[in-house]
């Protein structure tokens, strides 16, 4: 009887019938390996049990015998990496809290949030400078301490406490040592790039977010540069891997579109680590050059820019003294902005880097907003808000679209962000839209949000897909007070010191209640006022 039913049904039927189950049996299947993987976890083993994933792996091939089983390969470990992540979030997920911000005037002064690229670019500087560093105040979280402890791993001498770095001179070794890189593409990148210095051959391997990273573009990249970087897994292009380096590096390189442009800023650094001039040529210069020319400067190195050509030109590193890091421009904004959602004024302390492109496009969208910011004594002041429609242009900032997503639902008009976006980065946007009940159209150059007053609020609990969107949600709920988060926590990948700041701003005393509702988990409900 059942398969006359689905005789009657057309293909594109049959096909949403057998996707519903498919996703079903997806979401069992990750739920009692996230499940095993905890236990694990508890008992102080390693999440991934390999007898069982080999004995998984049999009965996939026992029912692939004639397909493309490389291609299954890659789909059972980004399932298996699935489970594993979900299982090391679990552990430490907090309590979903409920944000209730008021919105009275504020007078607000404190530490601007320091600039992560420059951070992570001096993490590796000090690492391969001839003179000893210390850098206060650093903004330390998680990606910085993984990059550290994988240079550690290398040889180097780096420590740092909760608001400090100090590094000495390091002669980094790579050969025959296995590398634990974390969870961001950023150290592994540049961690490769350091490694083909040297001849000889490491392993690599990472946190399961980063395993589901597709090597196959540097495998088949690397060749190039006299380095083979090969899956230990079968029939895999993930990590972990083995690279073999032959120490060789031509003069001249390129970097295809298919690769990361921060593998060319980590051969900077292999430029400088070897003192050999090198000319690179990015598909796309990344903006970050701007920023990566100006901070190498006071560290007496000068690179030269030609189109998308940079040409490194090496001499001796050394930290100036004193050194301080810049602002970073994408967090500064989102407390810069707080008198365009408040009224009132905002001060921080520390050095804003007009000159960066990512600095001058925060400038241009207060601007727009009608926000007055004064980059010479880095404050903001609420000013008349604009009543046309808020219309803004990403370019080529995608960084910034939950925080101009933040500003378009916060004010009170139809709202209007062109944008380059591939579905994967506008995603996570249009499921913030739904979650909160607004009505909007997507069109191929831009997104049209509706205004609808204060009917959006929702008694569900959001999770955050990132620490960009937790900021976001952050300033969201300046508007919908109540709105509740399920992973606060996630914070730390950027701004450990976010929450708190976020409670101090002085609105009134801060009043902290835990809030039970039946049928419903705990929330941690934080209201300011």
């Amino acid at each position: 009887m059942k398969d006359k039913k689905n005789s009657s049904l057309n293909l594109n039927e049959e096909l949403k019938q057998v996707e519903k189950r498919l996703l079903q049996l997806i979401q069992k299947r990750t739920k009692l390996l996230s499940k095993i993987a905890r236990h694990r976890m508890e008992q102080n083993k390693s999440p991934i049990d390999t007898y069982l994933e080999k004995t998984l792996w049999n009965i996939w091939k026992k029912h692939l015998q004639g397909e493309n089983q490389r291609f299954f390969r890659q789909l059972f470990s980004i399932l298996n990496n699935t489970s594993y992540s979900k299982a090391e979030s679990k552990k430490s997920r907090d309590k979903p809290f409920c944000l209730y911000p008021k919105t009275h005037p504020i007078n607000f002064s404190t530490s601007a949030p320091l600039s992560l690229f420059q951070a992570t670019v001096s993490v590796v500087l000090s690492t391969i400078s001839t003179t000893e560093t210390h850098i206060e105040p650093f903004p330390l979280n998680d990606p910085l301490v993984e990059l550290i402890k994988a240079l550690n791993q290398a040889g180097g001498r780096i420590s740092w406490q909760e608001d400090s770095l100090h590094a000495g001179p390091a002669n980094l070794t790579f050969e025959g040592k296995s590398f634990f890189l974390g969870e961001h593409e950023t150290t592994l990148y540049f961690m490769l790039a350091l490694a083909l210095t040297e001849a000889g051959s490491c392993k690599l391997n990472a946190s399961p977010g980063l395993k589901i990273l597709n090597l196959k573009p540097l495998q088949d990249f690397l060749p190039q540069l006299g380095a083979r970087l090969t899956s230990i897994e079968p029939q895999s292009y993930n990590l972990p891997a083995r690279l073999e380096c032959s120490g060789k590096i031509p003069s001249e390189i390129t970097i295809p579109s298919a690769i990361s442009p921060f593998l060319g800023i980590g051969l900077i650094f292999t430029s400088l680590l070897l003192n050999k001039k090198l000319k690179i040529t990015f598909a796309n210069l990344p903006k970050e050059i701007v920023e990566l020319d100006h901070l190498l400067q006071k560290w007496g190195v000068s690179i030269q820019t030609e189109n998308s050509t940079i040409t490194v030109r090496p001499s001796e590193l050394k930290c100036p003294v004193p050194f301080s890091l810049e602002a970073d421009p994408l967090l500064s904004a989102h407390l810069l902005v707080l008198p365009y959602i408040t009224s009132g004024s905002v001060k921080l302390e520390g050095i804003w880097p007009g000159y960066s492109p990512r600095a001058k496009f925060v400038e241009k969208l207060f601007q727009e907003i009608g926000l007055n910011f004064n980059p010479s004594d880095f404050t903001s002041q609420h000013n008349k808000a604009l009543s046309s429609q808020f219309s803004f242009d990403l370019e080529d900032f995608k960084e910034f679209f939950p925080f101009v997503l933040a500003l378009a639902i916060i004010q009170k008009n139809k709202a209007i962000i062109y944008h380059k976006l591939e579905n994967s980065l506008l995603e996570p946007g249009l499921e913030l839209l739904s979650f909160l009940n607004f009505n909007f159209k997507t069109h191929p150059e831009y997104l049209e949000i509706e205004y609808s007053g204060e009917k959006n609020k929702t008694n569900k609990v959001w999770t955050s897909p990132s620490a960009l969107w937790t900021l976001s949600y952050g300033l969201i709920s300046f508007k919908f007070k109540g709105i509740c988060l399920e992973n606060p926590g996630s914070i730390t990948q950027i701004w450990p010191k976010f929450w708190k700041i976020f409670q101090s701003i002085p609105f009134g005393q801060v009043e902290r209640k835990i809030e039970e509702q039946k049928g419903e988990p705990s929330r941690r409900r934080i209201r300011i006022g």
